[in-house]
C-alpha cells in the first residue's frame, strides 16, 4: 500500500477529489500501470470467487473481515448481505428474499432458502445458518450452507450486490493520463467558483464543499436573474430562489451563473 503520510487529498472544486501520492515508487508508473490501479479500485475483471479459498479438506475459507483490499471487502459484504436477508426474514418479507435471489441469478431459490434458514447445532446452540453467516471471525461459516452448489448460489447473491456496494469510483481518463495538469490547490474551479481545497485524510468524512470550499471574500450581495426555481444550502445559509430577479452573495451568484441556473 501507500504510506498515509505521503498521501494528500484535494477537493477538485467540482465533482470529485484528487488523491496525490508522493512516493518514489509511483513516479515511474505509466498509463498501463495506472490503469491496473483503476481496475483494482473498481474491481474491473476481478474473479470474485478467487477470494474464497479452500483448505486441504475442501472446506471453503472466508477471508478475515479486517484483511486489506478485496479480501476484507468481500468478507464484510458476506456479513452485510446475510444481515439484510435475516432482517427481511425477521419481518416476514419472504417475497423480498425471493426477489433478491431471482435478480442475483440463483437457480434453485427454494432449496437455497431452506438451507439458509434451517438450523444447525453450533457448540450446543441451535442457530440458523443465516445467523452463522453474520458472524465475524468465523472463516469456515460458508460450509454450514451445505453442498458446493448451494454455497456458490449464495455467493452469487453476494457477488451481485458487491458489484455496486464494493466497487470504488474513479475517473479513469484522469488517473491514467500522465500528461494532464492537476488543478492548483487554492485556485478556484472554473465551473463552480469553489476553492480547490487541500484536506487531511481525517477531515474528508465531515467535509462539505458547499460550506468548506466557499470563497467567503465573495460575500457582497449582487443582483442576478434566476432562470428557474432553485434551492440550495451554501455557506451555512439556505436559499430558496424563485425564477426572476433576486439578490444573493457573490459566491452564490458565481456558482449559479456557472451552472446555468442564473445570469447577470
Amino acid at each position: 500500500g501507500f504510506d498515509p503520510e505521503k498521501i494528500s487529498i484535494v477537493f477538485s472544486g467540482g465533482r470529485g477529489y484528487h488523491i496525490h501520492v508522493r512516493q518514489e515508487k509511483v513516479y515511474s508508473l505509466g498509463s498501463d500501470e495506472r490503469r491496473e490501479l483503476v481496475n483494482y479500485i473498481t474491481g474491473e475483471n476481478a474473479n470474485f470467487y478467487s477470494f474464497i479459498k479452500r483448505d486441504t479438506e475442501g472446506n471453503f475459507i472466508v477471508p478475515d473481515e479486517d484483511d486489506f483490499g478485496w479480501y476484507g471487502k468481500i468478507s464484510r459484504e458476506i456479513i452485510a448481505v446475510s444481515r439484510n436477508l435475516f432482517d427481511l426474514y425477521s419481518r416476514g418479507d419472504m417475497k423480498a428474499i425471493d426477489e433478491i435471489m431471482r435478480i442475483s441469478g440463483v437457480k434453485n431459490r427454494k432449496r437455497l432458502f431452506n438451507a439458509l434458514f434451517s438450523e444447525r447445532n453450533v457448540f450446543g446452540q441451535r442457530k440458523k445458518v443465516i445467523e452463522i453467516l453474520m458472524e465475524r471471525k468465523n472463516p469456515r461459516k460458508l460450509n454450514y450452507i451445505g453442498d458446493e452448489d448451494l454455497i456458490f448460489q449464495f455467493l452469487d447473491i453476494v457477488k451481485y450486490f458487491s458489484a455496486e456496494d464494493l466497487a470504488g469510483k474513479t475517473d479513469e481518463p484522469v488517473t491514467t493520463d500522465i500528461h494532464r495538469l492537476i488543478r492548483l490547490p487554492g485556485s478556484l474551479h472554473g465551473k463552480t467558483g469553489l476553492i480547490v481545497k487541500p484536506l487531511k485524510i481525517d477531515e474528508l468524512e465531515k467535509f462539505d464543499p458547499l460550506d468548506d470550499a466557499v470563497y467567503k471574500r465573495f460575500s457582497r450581495n449582487i443582483k442576478i436573474n434566476v432562470l428557474k426555481n432553485f434551492s440550495i444550502r451554501m455557506a451555512g445559509e439556505r436559499y430558496d430562489l424563485k425564477e426572476g430577479e433576486d439578490e444573493v452573495p457573490e459566491y452564490l451568484a458565481i456558482f449559479l451563473i456557472l451552472r446555468n441556473i442564473a445570469k447577470l
